[in-house]
């Protein structure tokens, strides 16, 4: 493992668009989103991943969530909640390093050192995970942090006899948070040696928490205390878009979003509302006269609609699965959003174009592995 320069700093917190003034009272999120104490996964993805989620073309490519999904949970453990306000802080400090190429390294490092920690800090690193996702790390980032971690399943093995365990359940708890996408999984295992512990690790994520009944609830519970889930939330926001496309009542809905009380995981209403217009044409106009005019009134704000957006392309591959033309009708949505003025899509990813890979300087790159270590040892 890379050594750490030793730095400490107290960098101070900057508000952060994805930790809004009502953080999730809730428990293991999600969501590609975000998090800000011990988890919930938050999962991309869609990504959220989805989405947890989140459906990547490629592990270099995107998928969720999201996280994501992270989901701060209120417990009486020694955890972070978004309240403390640590993931913050971390989300600040990483951001000021500037180097975005270099991020799959960080997730290298957190999910390595949280693996051999108790499982309050093993949450704290899902949600982390969730709270960065898409924000601060790119999905293409992330993806490449957890291939990372699969192809030295080996060598930590040594180290933390349980690896093949531990770091399953850090993949399964991705996937249901929506920052990595379920295809991350059977491409990855195309890549991986059949006789590696990589290889290994992604069977046990896939039959042994997965596939089994309520493993999301079963996943995000894992490490975190009881409270509510990211999945809870996201039939709640399911059920209120059914209801509003039944009874069109606006005001209902309005209601319904600000009483979820989640203001850094509205991302999975824009979500569920693309993947609803994208399965059912006709829903399309209902919907995003919603969307707008929560916009316009600043329930939800600009960086939520475009990390949901972001969201839905990284899953793209995975929903054209069972709606073939679903890259066409989300490209269709995307202009029409940012017609009406509430998106900006030249901030967005390319649907076609895949991640270009640059080089750093080795020097740089060390100073960056040094921090990202001094980052890591204070959140915990």
């Amino acid at each position: 493992m890379e050594s750490s320069d030793g730095s400490n700093e107290n960098t101070q917190p900057i508000q952060l668009p994805l930790q809004s003034a009502d953080p999730f009272s809730i428990t293991p999120l999600k969501i590609s989103l975000s998090r800000k104490s011990p988890k919930s996964p938050i999962s991309p993805k869609s990504p959220r991943s989805p989405r947890s989620s989140k459906s990547p073309m490629s592990p270099e490519s995107p998928r969720v969530q999201g996280k994501h999904k992270g989901s701060p949970l209120k417990n009486d453990r020694r955890s972070h909640s978004p309240r403390d306000g640590r993931p913050k802080k971390a989300a600040d400090e990483l951001r000021e390093l500037a180097m975005p190429n270099y991020s799959y390294y960080f997730v290298k490092k957190l999910v390595s050192m949280a693996m051999d920690r108790p499982d309050n800090e093993k949450e704290m690193a899902a949600v982390l995970l969730s709270a960065l996702y898409s924000d601060i790390i790119e999905p293409q980032q992330l993806y490449k942090g957890f291939r990372k971690l699969l192809e030295s399943a080996d060598d930590l093995i040594v180290d933390t006899p349980d690896t093949v365990d531990v770091l399953s359940l850090f993949v399964a708890r991705a996937v249901v948070d929506d920052i990595l996408p379920p295809s991350f999984l059977t491409k990855q295992m195309a890549y991986l040696p059949k006789d590696s512990k990589g290889f290994e690790v992604l069977k046990k994520a896939e039959k042994g928490y997965l596939g089994t009944p309520h493993h999301a609830e079963v996943i995000e519970r894992r490490w975190a205390s009881k409270n509510k889930s990211v999945e809870n939330v996201k039939d709640k926001i399911n059920n209120l878009l059914e209801e509003y496309i039944t009874s069109g009542d606006r005001a209902e809905a309005f209601r319904c979003m600000k009483d979820l009380k989640v203001p850094f995981f509205h991302h999975e209403i824009v979500k569920r509302v693309l993947v609803m217009a994208i399965e059912k044409l006709q829903t399309e106009d209902l919907l995003f006269d919603l969307l707008k005019e929560v916009y316009e009134e600043g329930l939800i704000n600009a960086s939520q609609v475009s990390k949901g957006f972001e969201r839905m392309i990284d899953s793209i591959e995975d929903l054209t699965l069972d709606v073939p033309n679903a890259r066409g009708k989300l490209q269709h949505l995307i202009a029409k959003a940012a017609s009406e003025g509430w998106l900006c899509a030249s901030s967005l990813k390319s649907l076609s174009v895949g991640p270009k890979s640059q080089s750093l300087d080795e020097s740089v790159a060390r100073a960056f592995k040094a921090k990202a270590h001094s980052i890591i040892q204070e959140y915990f």
